[in-house]
């Protein structure tokens, strides 16, 4: 049994709800760039352990706030943050304002993201399934290694000095 033919399997069982278009097309999503079998191994099982925790058959507009909540709760979880913000209710608006706009960045100006986006609306014309995929993208993304933190950190710290900057509020 070949790679493709094992992952086809192993989503009929573990999302038997899905037809078999959205399997052949969440398989094109796992394989896209996977250079190696073995580290396309790690990438593939990564990438479905994140589109399976956003939940495949919720909203768009569901998938949106669980993503936002599972990219705060990082946030909030990182030390080199929590000296910086503390999670009392007006920090986390302004922690879920400085993340919808690196969403919105990533979205309107990264060129791995905008190819991400290509790529998906290539592997399926169903849009749920392509928001969910994105969703996913930008999750996997967010959290690749980047100067010792993870890009979502990275983008964070930036975006949260500018935030403080043109919003003129002490965080602390």
């Amino acid at each position: 049994m070949n790679l493709a033919q094992y992952w086809l399997d192993r989503i009929a069982r573990e999302s038997p709800e899905q037809s078999q278009t959205t399997r052949k097309s969440i398989i094109k999503w796992l394989f896209d760039d996977t250079e190696s079998v073995d580290s396309g191994t790690k990438v593939v099982e990564y990438r479905w352990k994140i589109l399976r925790q956003s939940d495949l058959n919720t909203t768009p507009d569901k998938s949106y706030t669980n993503l936002i909540q599972r990219l705060l709760s990082i946030i909030f979880s990182r030390r080199e943050v929590e000296t910086v913000l503390s999670p009392n209710r007006g920090q986390q608006l302004i922690a879920i304002a400085v993340l919808e706009k690196i969403l919105k960045d990533l979205l309107t100006y990264d060129s791995h993201i905008q190819k991400k986006m290509i790529a998906i609306a290539n592997f399926t014309p169903d849009k749920h399934l392509r928001n969910a995929l994105l969703f996913a993208t930008l999750e996997e993304y967010c959290l690749q290694p980047l100067q010792n933190q993870i890009l979502l950190i990275y983008l964070f710290n930036n975006h949260l000095q500018t935030f403080d900057q043109t919003h003129h509020h002490v965080i602390t």
